[in-house]
Formats: C-alpha cells, structure tokens, sequence
C-alpha cells in the first residue's frame, strides 16, 4: 500500500513515518507492515487540510516551499532525545550532544547516548552523516577521550563553528569578530564617498557593530586586550565621520549618542539578569539567590554576592 502518488517530491519512507508518529491517533494506521502505512486518500485530506494556501491536489502533492515540509521533519525527529541523559541539542538538521567527561562515568554516559543516537537513525531510516560528526574537546584537564557513532571512530577537532560562532577550547571570538568588522568598515570606506554622520551611523549599527555583538552572550571577552580589541573598530567607524577626528572617543561618542561597547555589553546583561529574575527563562532562579533585605533603593530586588 502506497501512502504517495508517483508524483510526489517527497521521501516516501520519512513521510509514512511523519503519518505514523502524527496522525496515528485520526487516521487508521496499517501495523502489518514495515514502515507502517496509511492510505493514500486518507493522507492527501489531511493535507489539503493542513495547508493554508490549498495548492495541492490528491493527484499532485508537492511540498516543495510550502510550510507543512519543516513541521513534518520536527515530527519525524521528536522522539530523538528520548533516553538521552546528556544534554541534547537540535537546531534544524544539526544535532549536538554534550556531557561532562570528568569521569569513567561521564564518559560511558555520553558513549552510551551515542549509541542510543545510531539505534534511533537505523530504526527510523536516517542516517547521521558521520563524516560530518566531530568530537571537540573542551575544559583544561579534558582528557581527550575518543568517541565513536555506530562502528565510525569520531575524528577529533580543536575548533567548530557553531551557528556563525567559533567555538573552541578558549571560547574567545574576538579576533574573528574584529576581522570581520574591519573588512565591512573598509568597504564603507572605499565605497561610500558621504562622510557625514547620517549616512555613516546607520550603515554603522547595520553592517559592523552586528559583527562585534553577534552571540556576545556566549563568548564575551574577559580580558582588557580583548575588550579594547572589540572597541578600536567602533573607534575607527566614529573616526570616519567628518569634524569629529580631532575629538577623543569618548567625545565622540557622546557627540554621536553612542554608548561603547563595553557599556552596550553590560546593559544587555543587566536586562537579561531582570528578565531570569521574572521568570522570563526556564529554570532562571536557579543562577541568582535574591536577598531578604527590606533596605532596597527602590527596586525592591537585591541579589546575594556569590560564586559561579
């Protein structure tokens, strides 16, 4: 039995699946056969059902652009973290697993989480590309343990980029961030002939600062030379404007109603401290203890000096 007509653009066996897991409570599922199956008419109603713009036709169903393709995958890979005891994260098609090393424990954890990963692609048909899959080893005392995925030894790797951000056992961006920033301040430079502060500004806080900022949460620099690194490119774009190069930076930005990065930096984790504070962050209180003390200057929220 065939969930698919011959014209369809999608994979046949992650679609019977997606049905399984999804819709096996409305429709009638047929468990006599592996993958199990649902019958065709059954599947191109729901679609049409499912999908605002009504584009599909039972004969001719294509999800190629349409917004029931990514909901589909986020069904077929629901059940993946289940038995998972290291912390497991997913952003679309790419899949990290971390955990603590440490000790002979921590070690057969996350091996064994690597081995319920490959029991769970080979029972749903999708395979990890393990050519892709590399093992970073992270902390000073890591004793580089080696990891393997299904019977493929895992290559190890001193650095990755994670999502735009490079992450290695340092953790420090700051060099990359600062290369690219200047890289943008210089086709400013070279390609815009206006020096004034309305034309500069702008281009500014949209092409180059979003290189010094970009994930700073994660990698925010802890030493001078690193944070004086970050702010000599915002010295540089406020340089650039006309009748302010004689002027300090400081003047400068004042002049321009900018704040310095370490300022813009310590603002947003001000605010993050409010909103794990109010709750806006899962399991938030758990990083802060609030002190008892009426004696507050108004803000009613006093925070007990601790050690991370």
């Amino acid at each position: 039995m065939h969930v698919l007509t011959k014209k369809a653009t999608i994979n046949f066996l992650l679609y019977q699946h997606c049905w399984a897991k999804a819709l096996g409570t409305k429709i009638q599922v047929n468990a006599n056969t592996d993958p199990p199956s649902v019958k065709e008419e059954l599947v191109c109603e729901l679609l049409q059902e499912l999908d605002p713009y009504k584009l599909m036709d039972p004969d001719n169903i294509h999800l190629t652009g349409s917004i029931l393709g990514p909901r589909l995958f986020n069904v077929f890979i629901n059940d993946l973290d289940d038995g998972i005891k290291c912390t497991l994260m997913t952003f679309a098609d790419d899949t990290e697993l971390s955990g603590e090393v440490d000790t002979s424990e921590g070690r057969a954890t996350l091996q064994e989480d690597l081995d319920r990963l490959e029991e769970w692609a080979n029972k749903n048909l999708m395979k990890f590309n393990k050519d892709k899959c590399k093992v970073l080893h992270l902390g000073k005392h890591n004793p580089g343990v080696q990891h393997r995925l299904g019977s493929t030894q895992l290559e190890s790797s001193s650095v990755e980029r994670d999502l735009g951000v490079l992450v290695d056992s340092k953790l420090n961006m700051c060099a990359a961030a600062t290369k690219q920033a200047n890289r943008m301040l210089g086709c400013i430079n070279k390609g815009i002939t206006s020096r004034d502060k309305d034309v500069i500004i702008p281009l500014y806080s949209a092409l180059v600062r979003p290189h010094l900022e970009y994930c700073v949460q994660f990698w925010s620099p802890l030493y001078k030379k690193d944070v004086d690194r970050l702010e000599r490119a915002q010295r540089r774009a406020t340089r650039m404007i006309q009748g302010l190069g004689s002027l300090s930076y400081e003047e400068r930005l004042r002049e321009l109603g900018l704040f310095s990065l370490e300022k813009r930096r310590l603002r947003g984790d001000l605010i993050t401290v409010v909103q794990y504070l109010k709750g806006g962050y899962k399991d938030g209180d758990s990083l802060f203890t609030r002190s008892h003390m009426e004696k507050t200057r108004g803000n009613g929220c006093k925070l007990l000096l601790g050690r991370f």
